[in-house]
């Protein structure tokens, strides 16, 4: 992890890069044959500040990530796939519904990618700020062109809740996601909310 981001909670400015791998293997005790990657990255910037000192905000970052099995394997196993859909991913779809199904139910995927842009800004002193987003991704079995097209992507709106006596410092966030461009069958779902930030 590479973190240079001015604040932890409420970043302004700076980024933040993290990368990894995981590799699991009978040869080590393990039960199952496969390598794991995922690298993410987010940027900051402040585009406004006002004369009380809060900020307008603009994020934008992505994540990557790729699964293979080996060995004797064919499969990664169901729950070490990838899931999206919910916070976090594509705001505006139920929690981990894109992707591959099997008999109407997610089994996750081999490969993800998923992008956000958001801008937040103050609504009422450091307790209130508005949110505008649009998340774009997909999951799915390969790494090729044509199954990447298929990607989801939504817009919308929230608010991140300061309540520092209640929550402690991380805010509570509420948002409305609105899909643009999804597949027959997907899952959606309007309103989510957690205590805690996008990336």
């Amino acid at each position: 992890t590479w973190d240079k981001r001015d604040e932890f909670i409420l970043p302004s400015k700076g980024y933040i890069l993290t990368a990894g791998a995981e590799l699991a293997t009978r040869a080590l005790g393990g039960e199952f044959d496969f390598i794991k990657y995922n690298a993410s990255y987010t940027r900051y910037l402040t585009l406004y500040k006002q004369r009380d000192g809060e900020k307008h905000i603009l994020s934008a970052g992505g994540k990557l990530g790729y699964a293979e099995p080996f060995g004797s394997d064919e499969e990664v196993p169901i729950f070490e796939r990838f899931y999206a859909g919910g916070l976090n991913s594509v705001r505006g779809f139920e929690y981990r519904s894109i992707g591959p199904k099997e008999f109407g139910e997610p089994i996750g995927g081999s490969a993800m990618y998923l992008g956000s842009i958001e801008y937040t800004f103050p609504l009422y002193e450091q307790f209130l700020r508005g949110v505008l987003f649009l998340d774009i991704g997909n999951i799915s079995e390969t790494v090729y062109a044509d199954d990447f097209a298929d990607y989801r992507a939504s817009y919308g709106f929230g608010f991140l809740v300061s309540l520092p006596a209640i929550l402690g410092p991380r805010p509570l966030a509420i948002h409305f996601g609105f899909p643009i461009i999804y597949n027959e069958g997907d899952e959606l779902r309007v309103f989510s909310f957690s205590v805690g930030r996008n990336f």
